[in-house]
């Protein structure tokens, strides 16, 4: 007998329940040919062209891209293996095709050669080299 139960014999039990809801996104950047780094697409937004979402979703067969395909394929088969064990669930899965506009534009400045990025709905610019970087800016 001891002084929890207040000496009647009694224990009382406690049982905890913790649920952890976690996304696991992965991405992927097809055909990025450009010197534009890949981070700063994920900045912006495009236009979506495919979206499937479900429980568990199909890899995508009818897309004219190849390389978008077999990353489907493979990120939903990695996605399966990540969660064989029955200690966690997929409950949905969601995947989508963005069409991110880019466009690289070339011009000369004081004899030189330079280039810069408009990107994204938000038509975000980049630029590695812009020269004049003390008093003007790209609008």
């Amino acid at each position: 007998m001891c002084y929890r139960c207040d000496w009647k014999g009694v224990l009382l039990y406690h049982t905890e329940l913790s649920i952890t809801w976690v996304n696991n996104i992965l991405e992927y950047t097809a055909d990025n040919k450009s010197e534009l780094p890949i981070y700063h697409l994920q900045e912006v937004t495009g236009r979506k062209i495919l979206s499937d979402e479900h429980n568990l979703v199909r890899p995508i067969i009818e897309f004219p891209e190849l390389s978008i395909k077999d990353y489907s394929r493979s990120s939903i088969a990695q996605h399966k293996m990540m969660f064989a064990s029955g200690e966690h669930r997929i409950l949905k899965q969601r995947q989508t095709v963005e069409l991110v506009p880019l466009t690289k534009v070339k011009y000369e400045w004081k004899g030189k050669p330079y280039s810069f990025y408009v990107f994204g709905n938000e038509n975000k610019v980049y630029s590695e080299d812009y020269p004049a970087k003390c008093c003007c800016s790209i609008l």
